[in-house]
């Protein structure tokens, strides 16, 4: 869980590239990218998150990380939301509280977020903020790896799945992944509809 923890902070809190051009003089953001921010551009959100967390041309400041990524957040925004769970996961600046990172993980897991997947089948699988489940782990595990790019995280959710299905019986697996094609279906069919 660390490591993927790990991996997740450092994926998220860069999250659209490099912040490189967006700063003002040290300690505080560019004006314009803060006005952006205010009026609720998600992308400027984002980076104004991942600037205050890092400390990144801005003196470091969590709870008005924190601030930028709710915004973000509050708009449906699915890497914010996945920020925000593993800022509750870890208690960057806030006390650990692995139900509400649980809940924000699950609104970014159900966008397709596999990070999100991924962090959430390790709660259900450790019974941490949530109760243990390992059918819901599985099939968020299983999710993760069709969501996921290559690389660490993606190993890490096969060896979960996998360690998860050795504990389960026949039947469980076979209702984890039935879970999983039916989410994985619903999500296809949402974002197929295009509003008139």
């Amino acid at each position: 869980m660390v490591r993927v923890l790990a991996a997740g902070v450092i994926s998220l809190f860069l999250v659209n590239g490099a912040v490189n051009g967006v700063m003002a003089a040290e300690g505080s953001p560019n004006m314009a990218l803060k006005k952006a921010g205010e009026k609720g551009i998600v992308e400027a959100q984002l980076l104004l998150g991942s600037q205050y967390l890092l400390g990144y041309g801005v003196t470091r400041d969590n709870g008005k990380a924190r601030q930028w990524y709710k915004r973000a957040a509050d708009q449906g925004n699915p890497k914010a939301q996945t920020v925000l769970g593993l800022i509750h996961l870890s208690g960057t600046g806030v006390s650990v509280n692995e139900a509400m990172a649980a809940t924000w993980f699950q609104m970014a897991a159900l966008q397709g977020s596999g990070q999100a997947q991924l962090s959430l089948a390790e709660l259900f699988a450790e019974g941490k903020g949530v109760l243990r489940d390992y059918t819901e782990a599985h099939m968020w595990a299983s999710l993760a790896i069709a969501n996921l790019p290559d690389g660490a995280n993606l190993e890490e959710a096969v060896l979960l799945r996998d360690s998860l299905s050795d504990k389960m019986s026949n039947d469980e697996i076979a209702e984890a992944r039935d879970r999983a094609a039916g989410l994985h279906l619903f999500a296809r069919k949402s974002q197929s509809v295009t509003p008139r």
